[in-house]
């Protein structure tokens, strides 16, 4: 299944479906696992879902002072 991307996190995983990837679910004991084939498309959505990420975390400690 390496060329599958599996998504345990929630808002990742909307992300990526409200992005119009496709998916596949898998249960793991009990919960729900997304799968996304992988593609040039989907990395470049997941450097842009990480690094969004990073930029309002850095954000939050710079108005915080954490």
């Amino acid at each position: 299944m390496s060329e599958y991307f599996r998504v345990n996190n929630t808002r990742l995983s909307k992300y990526l479906y409200s992005l119009g990837f496709d998916k596949q679910s898998e249960y793991i004991n009990g919960k729900e696992t997304w799968l996304f084939k992988k593609s040039d498309d989907l990395q470049e959505s997941l450097d842009f879902f990480f690094s969004m990420r990073k930029k309002l975390r850095n954000w939050l400690q710079q108005i915080t002072g954490e």
